[in-house]
């Protein structure tokens, strides 16, 4: 199932990079909340590497702060020892496809006070 998120981007961490992967963190605010006083904030992984790593090393550049975004994105679950040889479980929400929304155009107003009658 393809989950969607339509918002703002409100917060860019920084890139982490290394040799042939980048990676970064990024927080989307909610576009059209169903309760405007409580909208949902996601913050999203975004890895990409090989020859895709330029999309995260471009990242900040493409979509700056306040950029209004389509973020495509899946749950992830990964395994990993810890020093101490205990089995932990950490989990992600990971961007793989991030785009551009138009901006909605401002209310131009009532429009039936422009009416002459």
């Amino acid at each position: 199932m393809e989950q969607v998120f339509r918002g703002t981007i409100t917060d860019v961490d920084e890139l982490k990079s290394n040799g042939d992967w980048s990676a970064i963190s990024f927080e989307v605010t909610e576009s059209d909340p169903s309760n405007p006083e409580y909208p949902q904030v996601a913050k999203f992984d975004y890895f990409k590497n090989g020859e895709h790593k330029k999309y995260a090393d471009s990242f900040e550049n493409d979509f700056p702060i306040g950029t209004h975004v389509e973020v495509h994105y899946s749950f992830k679950a990964n395994d990993w020892t810890d020093k101490e040889g205990n089995e932990r479980k950490f989990y992600k929400v990971s961007a793989w496809k991030v785009m551009k929304l138009q901006e909605e155009p401002a209310s131009a107003g009532d429009d039936e006070g422009d009416l002459p009658f």
